[in-house]
């Protein structure tokens, strides 16, 4: 029989790690005491050491391997440590008590026959912290200065609480969403646990948790034993696709853009209503509401909108025909020429916008300085073949023919009017040549409101307005001679 061994080679360390020890000593030995007061330290490691005066004294400095008077102080150990703390005993009335873990160091500023100025700093041991002063002294406010009279002793308490280890919590987001935590602080206590909380924005999904947290539990708990980092993923939704159908109701399209035949869940849509000639857009139905134009609408659903057009009462006038009876007009001679009259006939007045041209007769060679046109109805004795200038009620002394929205009407005055004219320079006419004098009115201002809207010439409770206007124009028309 035969046996084998598989040999294994390595390197070991087997080296014992160095203890260092502390020794300390009181000086004098009724001072203090020193904590710790001995003991064997890793080599390599640090050691806080406090000097604790008893009642009646006071701790002065270090001496020996540790030096200075900071209380507590730190001693590092890379040999074996031998240190020895003196206190002295205080001449004045102070009684000094801890609450907690620490210590108070003395410090004389001032004496005087009758005081003594101490300025004392609370210094707290590992893992305390500094609280309050109570007694003679008050407020957190370290150092601390007191002022002891030789005949008021004086009583003082420092408080030292336990040092709370506090966390961040740094909370990111990938994606589109938000995380809310409860509690929400900016810190946490150490062992604290943190509820978070995950919502996804519009059109995303919470998917998990990355960081200090993993998977994708929501809501979920994390303990605070550490500053934590973690970040919510969020994944966009698969969009939802939607259409929109748009119609009309009267003369007008609609114009949408993005003009698609399908939108994406949360598009925007720009919607623009056009009128037709003669119409004016009201309003939106449907999945949209209001008088808006250009109107937006969120495209979240297939949606139906109408847009209402209806008759534009603001359109406007067409004139087809104006016509005057000239009861009589008269040129005021000039430079030697005798005054011209003629009366009772009827101008047709050209609705295109060109200037109308009085040619009824033939006026006398010379020179005239001014024009006086007289606008009135005929009277009973005057013949007139036109029946628009006479009704069975009455006469009139300018008609107008057209049409208002789609309507046709006919508008009759039975007011005189009058149309003067100064010429400068003076109108001059010629032997063998046809008289004719320019003269251009704005028709559609005389159905025309205040604020530029048309009125309806087969409204009676207009006729007066109308009226006005005319008159108005004939007094303020420009002559172009």
């Amino acid at each position: 029989m035969t046996f084998s061994c598989d040999s294994i080679e390595g390197t070991f360390d087997d080296s014992v790690p160095n203890f260092y020890s502390l020794t300390t000593h009181a000086s004098p030995q009724e001072g203090g005491t020193i904590q710790p007061s001995a003991g064997e330290f890793l080599e390599g490691n640090s050691v806080q050491v406090v000097a604790r005066p008893a009642e009646g004294y006071v701790f002065d400095f270090w001496e020996g391997d540790l030096s200075g008077s900071s209380n507590p102080a730190t001693i590092r150990f890379d040999s074996n440590r031998t240190i020895t703390a003196h206190f002295s005993l205080r001449d004045y009335d102070l009684n000094i008590d801890i609450v907690g873990s620490g210590v108070v160091n003395e410090t004389v500023d001032e004496r005087s026959p009758t005081s003594v100025t101490v300025t004392l700093t609370a210094e707290a041991e590992e893992g305390w912290i500094f609280d309050r002063w109570e007694g003679d002294l008050s407020g957190n406010s370290n150092p601390e200065t007191l002022t002891i009279e030789i005949d008021e002793p004086k009583s003082v308490t420092a408080i030292f609480v336990e040092e709370v280890i506090e966390y961040s919590l740094n909370v990111t987001i990938e994606g589109e969403g938000t995380v809310d935590r409860d509690p929400d602080k900016s810190s946490y206590p150490e062992g604290e646990e943190v509820t978070l909380t995950a919502s996804a924005a519009s059109g995303w999904s919470f998917k998990e948790w990355d960081g200090d947290l993993s998977g994708s539990t929501n809501p979920v708990t994390i303990t605070l034993d550490d500053d934590k980092s973690v970040t919510a993923i969020f994944e966009e939704d698969e969009p939802e696709e939607y259409t929109l159908t748009i119609n009309t109701e009267g003369l007008g399209s609609v114009d949408a853009n993005p003009d698609r035949e399908i939108y994406i869940d949360g598009d925007e849509v720009t919607l623009t209503a056009n009128a037709a000639l003669g119409w004016a857009f009201k309003e939106w139905r449907g999945d949209l509401s209001g008088s808006a134009n250009p109107e937006t609408v969120v495209i979240d659903d297939d949606k139906e909108i109408t847009a209402i057009f209806e008759v534009d009462v603001d359109f406007g006038i067409t004139i087809n025909e104006v016509k005057l009876f000239i009861k009589e007009m008269e040129l005021g001679g000039a430079r030697r020429t005798r005054d011209f009259k003629t009366k009772d006939f009827v101008l047709n007045v050209p609705v295109d916008g060109t200037p109308f041209h009085i040619t009824h007769v033939q006026i006398p060679a010379g020179f005239y300085d001014e024009m006086e046109l007289d606008i009135a109805k005929p009277g009973s004795s005057v013949s007139i073949d036109d029946p628009d200038f006479r009704d069975g009620t009455g006469s009139y002394s300018l008609v107008v023919h057209g049409v208002f929205n789609g309507i046709d009407f006919t508008f009759r005055s039975d007011e005189d009017f009058q149309i003067d004219v100064d010429f400068e320079p003076h109108l001059e006419i010629k032997r063998g040549q046809t008289s004719v004098i320019a003269i251009t009115v704005d028709f559609e201002g005389w159905f025309k409101g205040d604020d530029g809207v048309f009125l309806d010439p087969n409204d009676p409770q207009n006729e007066e307005r109308i009226n006005i206007n005319i008159e108005d124009s004939f007094s303020d028309f420009e002559d172009e001679f």
